[in-house]
């Protein structure tokens, strides 16, 4: 006769028969992944409640169960543990906690203030931090959290969602986070909304764009908890009645060829510059802000010294820090990822390989870990979370140079003006200042990887360049008009795709087509004086005698 089956035994047994790995056991019930297998050893006891979890994870229903539940307390001879320790301990007033706890926030002073304001306001109920992966979205609402901690009477909860994939495990993970225990019945979105509902306090849920699915709860909860409000950070809006949207942007970058005082990024630095943008007659007779003053580059700094301490950054290599945050356009976590390489190149070198690709921004950094171990990983989470018609346009739109239009986007992405919105909103496109939709640059390099690899790069740069002579075509036509100023302004927007479609068109051995292009822009190109540099790249392909003649235009 066998002996009876133990605790530890039953849960692999069962684990193992639902296809259910110990990581994905840990995730789900809210463990760590050494737990799970401490119990499967027996080297541990479960506690009444964990054990409860861990049964509702392997869909244990029944007598099931129940004899399930029954094992805890049998314990295998590996055990010399006394007793359980409780999953959850209860926590009246929970304090925010996190990974970037300790880290400065450097740059956002504007930004924190904004929204400490939001959330000031009684109307704001549901408060989204939305950006880009790596823009610093847990960091700024942890900040957050620690100036506001006061307001709340019954405190602030942080809820880390990230390894959450599951959206029904939402108030699983609210409950843990608050330290409140679930009992068998009735279900925990049920029971949560129960304790909430006379609580007045902010919850912080991190993470929240994989878990779209639980928005209808999230909005009861808004209903039948009128003291809790919600911030959230989220690569996604959650399109609910009552969110308040904050765009995250990355950190203001010094311009090209020095520092030129640049009106719509005063707001990130001190006061005197702020107060120019409403006085612009001040701003001549203000000091330049140094390159140090961007906000950009001073997280490079900050992130440079500790990677190598006792070496100062020298003034000589801060030209070269200026071009990396142009590069990644001030997008925190690349800037990280960038400085954590100055003990093995110099800025300059840095900035040279950044020029090339994104493989550079990966690195081994203590606080740098999971889906934000490189700008790859950050970007491929992103792209998980759209769907294929979304990835394809987003793909496509990868081959433009400085932004596109609507209607642009259309002819050569099969992007209409909805799923534009839809990318706007998943934080992948922005639409910039002058109308014109864009990409990161870093998200650009990434989105035209995946579309080469799904051999539909050189069929979309057709595409684009088709367009490009034909606006060329039509802009030469204009420039001898009476609509010459209208139409060398679009012709100026549009100066970055005029120059890659003549660089498709050589790269693709498509001479022919590359001479009608640079002919149709000869005007545009002589007015912009940029007539030799224009005709370049034909010339360096084999075409001298054309490309004279076209010089001559």
């Amino acid at each position: 006769m066998s002996p009876p089956e133990r605790f530890n035994q039953a849960m692999r047994r069962l684990r193992r028969s639902r296809g259910v790995t110990q990581r994905e056991l840990s995730q789900r019930a809210f463990c760590s992944l050494d737990t799970v297998k401490k119990l499967e050893t027996g080297a541990r006891q479960p506690s009444r409640h964990l054990a409860e979890q861990i049964a509702t994870v392997l869909a244990l229903v029944g007598d099931e169960r129940d004899a399930f539940l029954a094992l805890v307390g049998t314990r295998s001879p590996l055990s010399n543990e006394a007793s359980s320790t409780p999953l959850i301990t209860p926590a009246p007033q929970p304090s925010p906690i996190g990974p970037f706890s300790n880290i400065p926030l450097l740059g956002r002073k504007a930004e924190l203030a904004a929204l400490q304001d939001l959330l000031a306001d009684p109307q704001v109920r549901l408060l989204t931090i939305l950006g880009p992966g790596g823009s610093g979205k847990s960091r700024l609402a942890l900040a957050l959290a620690k100036e506001v901690i006061g307001h709340y009477a019954d405190g602030i909860s942080l809820v880390p969602l990230a390894p959450v994939t599951d959206a029904a495990l939402l108030p699983q993970a609210i409950a843990v986070a608050l330290g409140v225990g679930l009992a068998p019945e009735p279900d925990p979105g049920t029971q949560v909304l129960a304790w909430l509902h006379h609580r007045q306090l902010l919850l912080v849920l991190d993470n929240i764009e994989q878990l779209r699915a639980a928005t209808p709860w999230l909005q009861e909860l808004l209903v039948t908890a009128p003291g809790v409000q919600l911030l959230v950070t989220s690569r996604e809006r959650l399109h609910l009645p009552a969110e308040w949207v904050f765009d995250l942007h990355g950190l203001a970058v010094p311009p090209p060829g020095g520092t030129t005082f640049v009106q719509d990024q005063a707001a990130t630095l001190d006061h005197r510059y702020r107060d120019a943008v409403d006085r612009p007659d001040l701003t001549s007779r203000l000091p330049l802000p140094s390159l140090e003053d961007w906000p950009a580059v001073a997280l490079f700094t900050h992130w440079a010294r500790r990677t190598r301490a006792g070496a100062p950054i020298s003034p000589e290599e801060l030209p070269a820090i200026a071009a990396i945050c142009r590069l990644v356009e001030g997008l925190p976590l690349a800037i990280e990822l960038a400085a954590s390489w100055v003990r093995t190149l110099s800025p300059a070198e840095i900035a040279r390989e950044l020029a090339r690709g994104i493989d550079l921004l990966a690195a081994a950094a203590p606080t740098v870990t999971g889906r934000h171990a490189s700008m790859r990983v950050v970007f491929a989470h992103s792209w998980q979370l759209l769907t294929e018609h979304e990835r394809v346009a987003l793909e496509r739109c990868a081959v433009f140079r400085g932004g596109f239009t609507a209607e642009q986007a259309v002819a050569v992405a099969d992007a209409p003006l909805p799923m534009l919105a839809t990318l706007i909103d998943k934080t992948l496109l922005r639409r910039g200042s002058a109308g014109r939709y864009e990409l990161h640059e870093l998200a650009r390099q990434y989105a035209e990887e995946q579309l080469a690899r799904r051999k539909e790069l050189a069929a979309t740069r057709d595409r684009h360049l088709a367009m490009m002579i034909a606006l060329a075509e039509a802009g030469d036509r204009g420039l001898r008009g009476h609509e010459q100023f209208a139409w060398y302004q679009r012709l100026a927007a549009e100066e970055d795709n005029l120059r890659a479609a003549l660089d498709w068109a050589t790269e693709s051995g498509q001479a022919a087509v590359g001479l009608q292009l640079a002919g149709a822009c000869g005007l545009f190109w002589l007015m912009r004086s940029h007539i030799l540099e224009g005709f370049q790249p034909l010339r360096e392909a084999g075409a001298p005698r054309v490309c004279a003649a076209g010089n001559k235009r």
